[in-house]
């Protein structure tokens, strides 16, 4: 591991003084494992001297998962996770079309209500994220119902996207119509502060 300046990482330089530290005893105590003398356990080379194979292979099966422990190797990230829950729109109610977010502790919560070209439709989540990208895609398919009634239907539904780490994201809703001749719109894109 290396900074940006090319210098090796405190994790790279604690990973190789405990590696010398292994390899030190090793050499001390080499007698007691392999049972002999700590001068066969080593072999000369041009760079210097070197363990040979088979105290190699102990010194690593022993202290690897150590070195790599206390190395602090960095982990990735966690993915966003998505609940989506479409809701019942009461017929009559009057909801028009709207999103609203709100951000909470490492998540982001999505209330919409919206339209579709006829109430014999289905709501499906999808989430997409780059960074502190957060894009969700909500697709209105048809249903499959035989007979469907041609007027335009309200749909809702809730969406929380889980396991975001703590600061600004950039929050994008999309609604896509696919097989409806609808476009696709993009109904929010604004930046939330998670907690």
């Amino acid at each position: 591991m290396r900074t940006a300046a090319g210098a090796p990482s405190e994790g790279w330089i604690a990973n190789r003084e405990t590696l010398e530290r292994v390899t030190a005893w090793l050499y001390v105590n080499c007698f007691k494992i392999e049972g002999m003398a700590p001068e066969s356990c080593m072999r000369r080379s041009s760079t210097g001297v070197v363990l040979k194979s088979n105290t190699m292979r102990l010194a690593v099966a022993l202290f690897l998962p150590f070195v790599i422990a206390c190395g602090r190797t960095p982990t990735a990230p966690e993915t966003a996770v998505l609940r989506f829950t479409p809701r019942a729109v009461a017929p009559g109610s009057g909801e028009s079309a709207s999103v609203k977010a709100d951000a909470g502790h490492g998540q982001i919560a999505v209330r919409a209500t919206l339209l579709g070209p006829d109430p014999c439709r289905t709501l499906e989540g999808e989430l997409e994220q780059r960074d502190r990208e957060v894009t969700l895609r909500v697709f209105i398919r048809p249903s499959g119902a035989g007979v469907c009634v041609q007027v335009i239907g309200g749909f809702a539904y809730d969406a929380v996207i889980e396991r975001l780490p703590r600061g600004s994201h950039v929050l994008q809703v999309v609604h896509t119509y696919p097989s409806t001749g609808w476009s696709t719109r993009i109904v929010l894109n604004e930046t939330v502060d998670v907690r």
